[in-house]
């Protein structure tokens, strides 16, 4: 559940709080108010099902579009979980002939890199459905400013006499 960006959203500082709309009808907004046609304002029309409202700073700030922790109804933080992850990736190649042996006075030399957290496919909005907010006893994929997974790369280099 990707608390933080709902928070984001509060503070009107994600994308989807970035938009323009310059309405075609007259649209009520969360807070009641009845914003005119060709109003240009900041935010989104959407269609819950009983016709076009605008989803606007009343919506984000104070509605459960947004939320910081004040009893909102998150059930707009709810996504399908399903992802992919390459999680780790390590290619060695280990190099030995005559010249190694001969001339250089060396068995072999070995070549190798590591990546760890290389590649994630998900439709999950936020960081890494993986994160845990509550640590290991449960909640995992519950995002409130939690830290990402890192991702790393090592080269090795080894030299054999």
């Amino acid at each position: 559940m990707p608390r933080t960006l709902h928070v984001l959203n509060r503070f009107g500082t994600t994308e989807i709080t970035a938009n323009r709309e310059t309405l075609t009808t007259d649209l009520v907004n969360f807070a009641g108010n009845t914003i005119a046609s060709g109003t240009t304002v900041r935010g989104n029309i959407t269609d819950f099902g009983g016709g076009n409202v605008l989803l606007d700073e009343s919506w984000y700030r104070t509605g459960i579009g947004g939320g910081f922790g004040d009893g909102q109804a998150y059930n707009f933080s709810l996504y399908d979980a399903t992802f992919t992850r390459f999680r780790e990736l390590s290619l060695g190649y280990t190099l030995r002939n005559d010249w190694l042996q001969n001339t250089a006075k060396l068995g072999s030399v070995d070549v190798a890199i590591s990546g760890r957290n290389l590649v994630l496919w998900d439709n999950i909005p936020g960081v890494d459905p993986e994160i845990n907010q509550t640590g290991v006893g449960g909640g995992a994929g519950l995002d409130y400013f939690t830290n990402p997974s890192t991702r790393s790369v090592v080269i090795t280099l080894t030299v054999n006499y």
